[in-house]
């Protein structure tokens, strides 16, 4: 056949759910058939390649989502927050914070660039990471960024 049996099983789903719709995106249409947006847009160009079969209508359209890294930010505070909740009052050394999770470093360095942290040198056991402002600073910082 001029379609692997694959198209043709989507080109005949993409007509099933067409049948007795004005319009439909393909967007819509990926997620009523539980398949791959681009498996969509394969039958949609088969189908379009039959001749007038369907009218086909290109629009763009602007989806934003967190990645993962987002997703994590939104749900555990961003990565200076994180860090800086990790010191204790007493300090901590630099290796431990930066072992706490895995963007410690990114979160370390704008913590100290926000001057929430402060590091004090020690020959002997390697840096040390301290609280250099108070916590509702902080909080009254994140929220002012917030609005």
């Amino acid at each position: 056949g001029l379609f692997g049996s694959l198209d043709m099983d989507i080109v005949q789903a993409i007509l099933g759910q067409l049948d007795g719709c004005d319009t439909l995106s393909s967007l819509t249409l990926a997620d009523l058939l539980n398949v791959d947006h681009q498996t969509v847009v394969g039958g949609i160009k088969s189908l379009q390649s039959m001749g007038e079969v369907i009218n086909c209508e290109q629009v763009t359209e602007t989806v934003y989502e967190l990645t993962n890294e987002g997703q994590d930010v939104a749900k555990n505070g961003s990565h200076e927050f994180r860090v800086y909740s990790a010191v204790p009052a007493c300090g901590v050394s630099q290796n431990s914070l930066l072992d706490e999770f895995p963007n410690a470093k990114i979160g370390l360095s704008k913590a100290l660039a926000a001057r929430w942290l402060k590091i004090v040198k020690d020959p002997a056991n390697g840096p040390k990471i301290y609280r250099a402002v108070i916590s509702s600073d902080v909080i009254t910082t994140l929220s002012d960024r917030d609005r």
